[in-house]
């Protein structure tokens, strides 16, 4: 049985709306960034370092700190707010340009995409923009998994000091912070991250954006015709007659990190689906390049082949014409030494001698 030494705080209640509604207090857009980063940047330096457990795999294809870490780094877009619905003119902006099948709705973009550089098919919406200069709302999942991260890790700690596997003086790695040091660091991230003032102003932008999405839906819909003019002006007017009532932050930071984590897979399946497909081609690229190629060298040798060949019908085309007229020549000669032999016969005859006598006559 440890003892009561030997254990570790509990983490303090997670934020949820009914916090953010009794606070007064929000903290500045740059400041929610700062800490989120911050935060992110420290748990992915320990990461790579810890040797009380084996640091989780990561294929870019699955849910973890480090991808999504890595995807705000490089640009790459947030899903859609918008609920999944098949039905809807705007079920995903991101799936939408990921599969470049929607050609007759370019209005179905969200604000997201609205600054995503070119692309080519297959390959998921890109910014030039750096984190700090990207919106607020694109850091919604790095909350989440944050959450996740910093929970999962205390959880962990509590398991190994409970089974005596470890006690509160060991290192987190060697010359590493102890687990004491470590668990105290996670408990301030945690209060960062649940502080009312920064999640009041993670929501509020959330919130924002996800009413501007909801405005470009309904704008698509009207441009599908799936929705008349004044359909249109009615749902915009009970859009913004009331936005609070709009869904800002998912309140799941109560929730197991598990759970967290599937959730944040299912919202990124199709993306990934999409993603692994287009790896799929990339990876086929060099085979179908070098096919390219052999088919050309094959194109071109058969083009030698056939130009080859016909420079051969030509030259046994002329030795044929040659040898026909060296057969017509000695055909002629022959009829001359006749017509000749004919001549000398006529001859000896007119002249009374023997023909043999002729011919050695006009020998002489």
């Amino acid at each position: 049985m440890p003892s009561a030494h030997s254990q570790l705080p509990p983490l303090r209640t997670a934020a949820s709306q009914a916090s953010i509604l009794n606070s007064r207090s929000s903290h500045p857009i740059d400041t929610v960034k700062t800490t989120l980063l911050t935060i992110s940047t420290f748990l992915l330096s320990n990461e790579a370092k810890i040797t009380l457990w084996k640091s989780p795999a990561t294929d870019g294809f699955s849910v973890s700190l480090r991808m999504l870490h890595e995807r705000l780094q490089q640009g790459y877009l947030a899903p859609s707010l918008l609920k999944p619905d098949p039905t809807s003119a705007a079920t995903s902006p991101m799936v939408n340009a990921l599969t470049n099948e929607d050609k007759t709705m370019d209005t179905n973009t969200s604000p997201r995409t609205s600054i995503a550089m070119g692309n080519s098919p297959g390959t998921s919406p890109r910014t030039p923009k750096k984190p700090m200069a990207r919106p607020l709302e694109d850091f919604e999942d790095l909350y989440y998994v944050l959450l996740s991260t910093i929970h999962s890790q205390h959880q962990m700690l509590v398991v190994r000091l409970q089974s005596a596997f470890n006690g509160l003086a060991d290192t987190m790695y060697p010359r590493g912070p102890t687990i004491a040091q470590f668990d105290t660091t996670l408990h301030q991230a945690w209060d960062a991250l649940n502080d009312a003032g920064l999640a009041k102003t993670l929501d509020a932008a959330v919130r924002r954006a996800r009413v501007k999405e909801m405005h470009m839906d309904i704008a698509a819909q009207r441009n599908c015709e799936r929705i008349t003019q004044w359909d249109e002006k009615e749902l915009l007017r009970d859009l913004y007659r009331d936005t609070d009532t709009v869904q800002g932050l998912e309140w799941i930071g109560g929730w197991a990190p598990c759970m967290i984590v599937a959730w944040l897979e299912e919202k990124y399946r199709a993306i990934f689906r999409k993603e692994k497909e287009a790896a799929k081609l990339l990876e086929r690229e060099p085979l179908r390049k070098n096919l390219e190629k052999e088919k050309i060298r094959k194109r071109q040798r058969e083009e030698w082949e056939r130009s080859m060949g016909t420079e051969r019908r030509e030259k046994k085309r002329a030795q044929r014409e040659s040898e026909g007229l060296a057969r017509e020549f000695m055909v002629r000669a022959d009829r001359v030494q006749e017509h000749g032999r004919y001549l000398k016969a006529l001859a000896a005859a007119d002249m009374g001698l023997p023909e043999d006598e002729c011919v050695e006559y006009e020998e002489f």
